[in-house]
């Protein structure tokens, strides 16, 4: 009976700091929402506006709790084995700000109307690696869902990825990465730069 006892408290123990991990994590993703939709309001209805104030803003809020050098080595692929240092620094600064333009188009374009925060089924069977999912309401009536998936690091819960409504972002600049790359023959100098000017078209 103490063995049974003892197992059933320690079970309950392990789900209750599951449990206060996530909790940790959704309430950073939380903060981070509330602080970049702030920043969002005065540009509501101007897609077309100039949006550079706007992702300096971004950059201040995320700078902590986005993992911008480990999203770029993971979109770099099997490129990044091959790529100088200083490809590879100029890819992360460079996709960095593709990541900033990506959140502020899609927050100004996206009227978001409300949000929450949605509790998991099941927790995370690793304590420092937590899904963080988020329902989002459109002013015309839309749902989307947006999975953050976050990493704790030093303490601090860092974004490595985004799930927007069946679409892994992080993949999705991978292979897009990989096609550019692939065009220019495997010269990194020349895919980034077609990836840079590529993308600051695409979210201009």
């Amino acid at each position: 009976m103490k063995w049974i006892l003892s197992s059933l408290m320690l079970v309950m123990s392990v789900n209750l700091w599951a449990s206060q991990e996530w909790e940790s994590a959704a309430a950073e993703m939380d903060l981070s929402i509330k602080q970049m939709l702030e920043k969002v309001i005065p540009y509501k209805g101007e897609a077309d506006a100039n949006l550079e104030p706007l992702v300096k803003e971004l950059d201040v809020i995320t700078k902590d709790t986005v993992d911008y050098p480990y999203i770029a080595k993971f979109v770099m692929g099997k490129f990044y084995r091959r790529a100088t240092d200083a490809q590879k620094e100029n890819f992360k600064r460079v996709f960095k700000r593709t990541l900033l333009k990506t959140y502020a188009k899609g927050l100004v374009t996206f009227n978001v109307k409300s949000y929450r925060v949605v509790k998991p089924r099941a927790h995370s069977p690793y304590p420092d690696k937590q899904k963080v999912k988020i329902e989002v309401m459109s002013t015309q009536g839309k749902a989307y869902q947006i999975v953050n998936f976050v990493v704790r690091k030093e303490g601090v819960w860092k974004l490595v990825n985004l799930d927007l409504d069946g679409l892994n972002v992080r993949s999705n600049f991978k292979n897009q990465f990989a096609s550019i790359a692939q065009r220019n023959r495997g010269k990194l100098d020349k895919a980034i730069a077609e990836w840079d000017s590529v993308m600051a078209k695409k979210y201009k």
